[in-house]
Parts: structure tokens; C-alpha cells; sequence
């Protein structure tokens, strides 16, 4: 809707520069190094406008592909971290489940507190 906006603008801007160059179609000498040409002023205004709508167009464009290559890589390193993210969530899962299978093995252990290999260790319930 944006670009709709810009491209409706450009042909107000365009349509009120054509009646500007039209009722001041003078002529005029254009000088350029050693080039020197005579064209009417209506020629000018509206070869400037067209040519920098051009420009325009060609910044913008160079915009979208940097902008747009941006986003492939950005894409590419989501995925990265997402199959990252799924393999550390299994890693979880099977640290979650050790700790729950050394718990039950720490619960049904019996410490002799006269033993002195289990010196040192206390049984918290």
C-alpha cells in the first residue's frame, strides 16, 4: 500500500511538472564541458525528473537486495538455532530423567554412618 502511495505521489509530482515545463517552454543552452546544446526548457525538466526517478528507483532497488540477502541469512541462521534448541531440549529431557534415576537410586541407598567409605555423606529427606 506504501509503494502504491509513493508511485500515485510520483505521477502527482510528474503531471504538475509537465504544466510547469509546458507554459515556461523556453529555449535554453545547455554547456557541458565541451558539448554545448540548445533544447527548450519543457526538454530539461522533465528528462531531470524522469532521470532521477530512475535513480531513485535504482538506490532503492540495491536497498531490496541487501536487504533481502539479509534476510536469507537471517533465515538460515534461524533454522541453525532452532535445530540447536530442539537438540539441547533433548538434552535436557535426558539430564531431567538422571537426575530423577540417581535420585531413586540416592533414596534407596541405606548409609552406614559407622562405614567409612560413606563418610562425609548425609541422608536428606
Amino acid at each position: 500500500m506504501k509503494g502504491l502511495v509513493y508511485v500515485i505521489l510520483f505521477f502527482v509530482i510528474g503531471g504538475v511538472l509537465l504544466l510547469f515545463a509546458k507554459q515556461n517552454g523556453l529555449p535554453v543552452s545547455l554547456n557541458f564541458f565541451s558539448w554545448n546544446v540548445e533544447t527548450s526548457l519543457d526538454i530539461v525538466m522533465v528528462t531531470s525528473f524522469i532521470s532521477g526517478g530512475i535513480l531513485a528507483a535504482l538506490f532503492a532497488l540495491v536497498k531490496q537486495v541487501k536487504m533481502s540477502a539479509r534476510a536469507y541469512t537471517m533465515k538460515k541462521n534461524i533454522k541453525k538455532l532452532e535445530i540447536e534448541m530442539e537438540s539441547l531440549q533433548k538434552k535436557v529431557v535426558e539430564l531431567n530423567e538422571e537426575i530423577s534415576r540417581l535420585e531413586k537410586e540416592t533414596a534407596t541407598t541405606i548409609i552406614d554412618p559407622e562405614d567409612e567409605s560413606t563418610a562425609g555423606f548425609e541422608l536428606q529427606l
